[in-house]
């Protein structure tokens, strides 16, 4: 009889914890092409890690959305606290951001960075009686010089085809 009660606790217990989780995903070298990646995780507390390269174009933006689905007062998909922190390659926090509490915002940074290796964590507590889903994506972005040249270049596209024009 004290082994099944024993038995009983123990197994009483592990329902209440939860165990930590991490997946480490390789986004590659960025570009302006964004890299995305969904992720379904099992509920509890997790950090997956995002590694990826940037090259000659230093400024990236990045988001992470969650998906939250409940029926009812059932939490099927939710995650609290979603959090996603942008780290250089000797491991130096350089930025990030946090839901506030009770929010289901996407969280997002922006970043000047030099050319090298970058992680991004993303963190938080799955809650939902499925676990969480979340989609995570990140892009290089032109600088503001690379937008001017293309309208320069555009602008006298359209001065030729104007002059090309009136000589017909």
């Amino acid at each position: 009889m004290r082994t099944m009660l024993k038995l009983a606790v123990v197994a009483a217990l592990s329902l209440g914890t939860t165990v930590a989780q991490a997946a480490i995903y390789n986004a590659g070298t960025l570009t302006t092409v964004p890299y995305n990646n969904t992720s379904i995780v099992a509920p509890g507390s997790f950090q997956d890690t995002y590694n990826m390269t940037v090259g000659s174009n230093p400024s990236v933006a990045a988001a992470a959305v969650q998906l939250v689905l409940n029926f009812g007062s059932l939490s099927v998909y939710n995650i609290q606290g979603l959090s996603a922190s942008l780290f250089d390659s000797g491991n130096n926090f350089m930025t990030g951001a946090t839901q506030a509490v009770g929010s289901y915002d996407p969280v997002s940074f922006s970043a000047m960075l030099g050319s090298g290796n970058y992680h991004v964590n993303i963190a938080g507590n799955a809650i939902g009686s499925s676990g969480g889903i979340y989609t995570f994506a990140i892009a290089a972005v032109p600088e503001p010089e690379t937008y001017a040249l293309m309208l320069a270049g555009l602008g006298l596209v359209i001065l030729v085809a104007r002059a090309s024009r009136k000589i017909i």
